[in-house]
């Protein structure tokens, strides 16, 4: 539970009187959220492998910041990967809204300006500790209590993934202005050393309102040898997170700011806006697994992207929807065609000729006769199939550089034929074809004999 500030004279009618915090577990990213289907990948390991969040929220005097935190900190945006906001539209950078005035450290600096809290006169609000699952998240959620007018409800993510990497986001939702989300950099927690952030405003940039410190730090899992009582309070709140992420509530409502951050509407709203483009096209791509789009993306200058992104906007929905597999084999047909065209015209930038070569292997040479193949994918599995039957394909075509393009991309998806030399005389390439498809065919013989045991 938070606690107002105690030093005399209280602070009339503070807006951190109201507010509470909490510390919840889920199975899924920072970013998508809580994800049932994310449950069977949350790692069984030992308590003793499962390191601990600690967080730390200050409330510093009314207007009064720290010299050393003003010279040290800066703006959120430098220390994060991906920012978008959310209201009746989508804003992706960082300029207004709840994350705009916030400012971050890490690092030996973030260390230093932790240690001048006390002596700037802050007064500690809250102190939780969560350990840190691999493949699940741990939220840090402070909100208005009682529903107070105008507050910030905020949510800082650490995340850690089967490998044991740690990702961190912030979260904040306002009822008039929709949801901010920062994706900072994979580092600021690497070096174990604190994240510090400072929020000069919690309500509605009212004046006197106080500042909030918040330094966040991971701790390696107490021993036995160092400290049994640590040990043994660590394994229990290990136990009892995993009970709560792998016994979920049977149904949880999505909330409306949870759709929003998946809002395809959203990424629609900021594709007009050319420093907002690339980010929402990355995006999207990635939530609909559309491969191909999303490397378009991040390879184009500003001018393809700009055509890109034309050419994408009719097909997205205008109501706010949530990205699918459907959505995303329509924009890969939208970002094939749209390239195959720039290729045949001979006007297709080298870069984005590199695209279409990794997702087309050889076939991506001649992109505008593939398109009519591929137009006959019902869903993404199927549209990579028929990728892959072309490129088997063109292993028997008779220009040697056309079969080594086909070849080399088969073998990145492992599906090369065994024993196929690209460089070989004709008749040795066709004895491996051959050969390789009659291994397949036993090993799909073999497999339908197994079903039906």
């Amino acid at each position: 539970m938070l606690a107002s500030c105690a030093a005399p004279p209280p602070p009339p009618a503070s807006p951190l009187a109201g507010l509470r915090a909490a510390v919840r577990h889920y199975a899924g990213t920072v970013i998508s959220g809580p994800t049932p289907a994310a449950i069977d990948g949350v790692v069984d390991e030992p308590a003793g492998a499962v390191p601990t969040a600690r967080l730390e929220i200050w409330q510093l005097p009314d207007g009064v910041v720290p010299s050393a935190w003003h010279a040290a900190l800066a703006p959120l945006a430098e220390l994060a990967e991906l920012v978008a906001r959310t209201a009746d539209g989508a804003e992706f950078g960082i300029t207004r809204g709840p994350l705009g005035g916030v400012r971050a450290a890490s690092g030996a600096r973030a260390e230093s300006l932790a240690e001048t809290l006390t002596a700037a006169g802050g007064a500690q609000l809250a102190l939780a500790e969560a350990p840190l699952l691999a493949g699940a998240t741990a939220a840090f959620v402070a909100e208005p209590n009682g529903g107070a007018a105008g507050l910030t409800r905020a949510e800082l993510r650490v995340g850690r993934d089967v490998s044991g990497a740690l990702r961190v986001a912030l979260v904040t939702d306002r009822i008039v202005d929709g949801e901010s989300v920062a994706l900072l950099d994979a580092a600021v927690l690497a070096s174990g050393q604190p994240l510090a952030l400072l929020a000069p405003t919690l309500g509605a940039a009212a004046p006197g309102t106080p500042s909030l410190a918040v330094v966040l730090r991971v701790t390696p899992p107490p021993t036995a040898g160092d400290d049994a009582t640590a040990a043994h309070a660590h394994s229990a709140r290990v136990a009892a997170a995993r009970e709560a992420i792998t016994t979920p509530a049977p149904t949880e409502p999505d909330t409306a700011t949870q759709a929003s951050v998946r809002s395809v509407a959203a990424a629609a709203a900021a594709l007009p806006w050319r420093a907002r483009r690339r980010g929402a096209l990355v995006w999207l791509a990635e939530a609909c697994d559309a491969d191909c789009t999303g490397d378009a993306a991040l390879a184009a200058d500003d001018d393809a992207l700009a055509q890109l992104a034309t050419t994408i906007t009719p097909i997205l929905p205008s109501e706010a929807t949530a990205p699918s597999p459907a959505l995303g084999l329509q924009l890969e047909h939208a970002t094939m065609a749209l390239l195959a065209e720039q290729q045949d015209a001979g006007n297709l930038p080298t870069e984005l000729e590199a695209v279409l070569l990794r997702h087309l292997g050889g076939a991506g040479r001649f992109a505008a006769t593939l398109l009519a193949s591929l137009r006959r994918a019902a869903d993404l599995p199927a549209l990579h199939a028929l990728v892959a039957q072309e490129n088997q394909l063109l292993l028997e075509d008779g220009d040697p550089a056309v079969r080594v393009r086909a070849f080399d991309w088969l073998a990145t998806q492992g599906l090369a034929p065994a024993g196929f030399d690209p460089l070989a005389d004709r008749r040795t390439r066709r004895r491996a074809l051959r050969a390789a498809e009659r291994a397949k065919a036993q090993a799909a013989a073999e497999a339908q004999r197994e079903s039906e045991r």
